[in-house]
């Protein structure tokens, strides 16, 4: 029956468990045989193989690093070892722990190349502590992780000075703090691991100090007074800090990103600049009636807060007013402003003519009704999008024509509603003009009326209002 059962490949009772124990004694004598084979192995391999050694040069013979190797195993690396610098590697054999006999010692030394000199030095003169030096990368690379510049005055013996540029890709630097009216010599080196060539000098004189006249330190100095005296509103440029050092007198104020309201106006005569896209889109400027609105109801809230407060700016203009964020208009350049209701100018100057109005022009009086008169004149440089007033007069005619009745015509963009507030504005007798509240009221209604006040889509024969810069200084 059990011989039955084995010829036909099948086991049953008690033959079948006797199988099974046989079979686990025989899987654990594998395991266990494998096992002492591979540490018998792995031990011969730990057993044999290779130490290599890195010593400084002579006198020194000083033990660097240290790395042992598979007996297969015919090479190793040493990393982070000094450029320029010489070394000695000895290699012996290990085996069962005690060491063979060392080979001759084997000399080398670490050579790196640097990046090539870098190529068209430049300096220029900013000011007079300020010098900017400009060049190219070099023919050669190698890997520039920074720039070195060294520069010192000629000819006086002085240390040498130094200023890292850390951002490979950059290629001019503006040097500061140094001395006025002195000749600097510069040259730039490229660096990777390992510095690279000098350029060849250069040299530049930074500008001599011009002192401004008196007329100009009064003028800065009540500049500086009126601000304090203003405090802060949105649509002024509003004082950070003042100080003085070395007699300069220095003034923060805060940033206008957009610059001054006459050049924003010309730039978006975008006829002129993209004839293509004012003809595609259909408009003379890439600003809107809104936009060119709101500028006016900035103005006349910041003028608002003027006359308030009793100043009288006595310059207002388009190239007065600044632009910051959100092209918020601010009000800027309070140089000529006064503290006072009325101001009877008595010292000569340079005048802004073609802004003033007739009892300004006649008798050199201000009151903030020749505000409101020069507050028509932006109003219609506005609507021009920078347009020169009374372009192609001069200031003779100007004071012959305008007690006479000549008033600037209305732009052929410009809505009636708004033409005739200019007009209010230039009236002859200053108490009948309005005031900037009530200016900055009617500004305030148009804008929410929203109504295309100035007509920037082209229209036939249209043209822009003249410019012209040489009148302007007039």
């Amino acid at each position: 029956m059990e011989a039955r059962t084995l010829a036909s490949g099948k086991l049953h009772g008690p033959t079948m468990k006797l199988w099974r124990m046989v079979w686990r004694l025989l899987e654990q004598m594998t395991e266990k045989w494998w096992l002492a084979y591979k540490l018998k192995n792995l031990t011969k391999e730990i057993r044999k193989g290779g130490e290599a050694a890195l010593f400084e040069p002579p006198p020194y013979n000083e033990k660097v690093l240290e790395k042992t190797t598979l007996l297969n195993v015919l090479s190793t690396e040493f990393q982070n070892l000094k450029y320029h610098h010489d070394y000695s590697v000895v290699v012996r054999l290990i085996n069962c722990g005690s060491q063979g006999p060392a080979s001759k010692p084997f000399l080398f030394r670490i050579n790196s190349q640097g990046p090539s000199p870098p190529r068209s030095i430049q300096a220029q003169s900013l000011s007079t502590s300020a010098i900017q030096v400009r060049w190219q990368p070099p023919e050669n690379p190698n890997g520039i992780i920074k720039y070195v510049i060294e520069y010192q005055p000629v000819g006086q013996g002085s240390p040498h000075h130094w200023l890292d540029i850390d951002e490979w890709n950059k290629t001019t630097k503006d040097v500061t703090a140094l001395n006025s009216s002195t000749l600097y010599q510069f040259r730039v080196r490229a660096c990777s691991k390992v510095p690279g060539e000098w350029s060849t000098f250069v040299q530049e004189k930074t500008q001599r100090d011009e002192f401004a006249s008196e007329n100009d330190h009064r003028d800065f100095a009540g500049e500086l007074e009126v601000l304090c005296k203003l405090g802060q509103h949105p649509n002024i440029i509003n004082l950070i800090g003042a100080c003085e050092n070395r007699g300069y007198l220095y003034i923060a104020i805060e940033y206008a990103p957009y610059g001054n309201l006459l050049d924003f106006l010309r730039k978006s005569r975008v006829l002129e600049t993209d004839p293509a896209f004012a003809k595609e889109h259909g408009t003379a400027s890439t600003l809107t009636s809104q936009q060119l609105l709101q500028f006016a109801v900035d103005v006349a809230t910041g003028m608002h807060y003027l006359s308030d407060k009793q100043f009288i700016h006595r310059d207002l203009a388009a190239r007065n007013v600044l632009v910051g964020d959100n092209l918020v208009a601010k009000i800027a350049d309070f140089g000529l402003s006064r503290g006072e209701e009325v101001y009877v100018k008595k010292t000569m100057g340079r005048l802004p003519v073609r802004w003033m109005a007739i009892e300004s022009l006649n008798y050199s009086v201000y009151t903030s009704k020749s505000d409101v008169w020069s507050f028509g004149v932006l109003l219609w440089e506005i609507v021009s999008l920078g347009g020169t007033p009374y372009c192609g007069m001069t200031c003779a005619e100007l004071y012959e024509k305008l007690p006479q009745g000549y008033r600037m015509e209305k732009p052929k963009n410009c809505d009636d509603e708004v033409y005739e507030l200019m007009r209010q504005c230039w009236r002859d007798r200053p108490y009948e003009r309005p005031p900037f509240s009530q200016i900055s009221v009617q500004l305030s209604r148009m804008q929410e009326a929203r109504k295309a006040y100035v007509n920037m889509a082209l229209f036939e024969n249209f043209t822009y209002a003249g410019i012209d810069a040489t009148a302007e200084e007039a």
